[in-house]
């Protein structure tokens, strides 16, 4: 929420492209950096889903197949000089109906889109999901997404460069009501085996530098140039 009041601390990165749930739609002007490209998408201009490319040399679309079904898994063909790859961004969200809130969102969107998916497609963003949550009652849970994945090579690079399991997370990306003691892992990176033999780091922004800026921490993942 109010992207436009903490942009510039997450600017100080120089992300290549980001991803921001629960933004608004924003004017860039007053930023410290304006993105090269940048797609929103929401039911109002208070709350939706922000993707921007801040490098010139990467062209960012929403694919043609894009399905309002899954209005928050959102398809986006990214361009990179003559490369071109699929990044579904994702805000999966409370529908009020516990068979179809969260994961299931993202669960029906992959097997919608997963005929497009290959060894360079990334999926990222707030999932509102982790395997502690697993014994709810619904169409699926955090599990049934990771193995169907993990079936077709797309794996969480948290997980696979720390070789730590899912539920067993040692850093958090969310803190509920901003309270230290309400820490959770909810906020995912995956990726094909491209970008995972690619990976250089990936980072947990820490409760005392985000806290005052979100109950999110960020989670940045760099990669090595080919």
């Amino acid at each position: 929420m109010a992207f436009r009041k903490k942009a510039d601390k997450i600017l100080k990165y120089n992300p290549d492209i980001l991803v921001v749930p629960e933004s608004e739609k924003i004017d860039f002007e007053s930023h410290l950096k304006s993105p090269h490209q940048s797609i929103w998408i929401g039911k109002n201009v208070n709350k939706g889903l922000l993707v921007c490319s801040y490098n010139k040399e990467l062209k960012i679309s929403i694919n043609k197949t894009y399905n309002e079904d899954y209005k928050y898994v959102l398809p986006i063909d990214v361009e990179f000089n003559e490369d071109k790859f699929l990044m579904l961004a994702v805000w999966t969200q409370d529908t009020k109906n516990p068979y179809s809130s969260y994961i299931v969102q993202l669960y029906r969107a992959i097997n919608y889109y997963k005929d497009l998916f290959d060894k360079k497609t990334l999926i990222l963003g707030d999932l509102n999901s982790n395997v502690i949550w697993d014994h709810y009652k619904k169409e699926a849970n955090h599990t049934d997404v990771v193995n169907i994945l993990d079936n077709v090579g797309i794996e969480s690079i948290y997980h696979k460069t720390r070789n730590i399991e899912q539920g067993k997370e040692a850093d958090n990306t969310l803190y509920m009501f901003r309270k230290k003691n309400k820490p959770y892992h909810i906020d995912y990176i995956f990726a094909g085996k491209y970008w995972l033999d690619r990976v250089n780091n990936i980072s947990v922004g820490s409760y005392e530098d985000w806290i005052d800026y979100s109950d999110h921490m960020p989670l940045i993942v760099n990669f090595q140039s080919s």
